[in-house]
């Protein structure tokens, strides 16, 4: 019964966690990662596999992906276009200079990300990253950080084709 929902004793949402969900349904969140005006994000679903140490792996996830990247910024240190950085795997420029960061949204590794800017993720650590308590982080597991890594060079090539379709 869908009105039993509401008995469910589920624990509070903390403010990350509803600023995201005001982020994604594209209303104000976060002072300097949302514009109310438009939708910075769009959930895609990203289906794909890695291997790791000789073992295929399921990466696919759900990300939220930036709309705001400009494909034709020339980054002065690699000289290549953020284009050509997605097509060599590389993270793109965003708007405050740094390579935009792919943030795991509940802290597990294969779980749901979310493109933000490097400024954003710096100011907000700590309620980012408040989901899992200190050293158990999935990067503390030699083969989830591996699989991340892979995931990551994999994932930018994929975004990559989507500009180029």
């Amino acid at each position: 019964d869908i009105g039993k929902l509401n008995d469910i004793d589920a624990p509070p949402l903390n403010d990350i966690q509803k600023n995201y969900n005001k982020i994604v349904n594209g209303e104000e969140g976060i002072k300097g990662v949302s514009n109310p005006k438009s939708k910075l994000y769009n959930p895609v679903d990203f289906n794909g596999t890695v291997k790791v140490n000789g073992e295929v792996r399921d990466v696919s996830r759900r990300v939220y992906q930036r709309g705001d990247i400009d494909i034709n910024y020339f980054d002065e240190n690699t000289g290549l276009t953020n284009l050509e950085r997605m097509k060599k795997g590389k993270p793109p420029i965003g708007s405050d200079g740094n390579p935009i960061q792919l943030h795991h949204l509940t802290q597990q590794e294969a779980g749901s990300m979310v493109e933000i800017l490097e400024v954003t993720h710096q100011e907000y650590y700590s309620q980012l990253h408040g989901l899992v308590g200190k050293g158990e982080s999935f990067r503390n597991n030699p083969i989830l950080e591996k699989q991340y890594n892979n995931f990551r060079g994999k994932y930018w090539k994929w975004r990559y084709e989507q500009f180029t379709k």
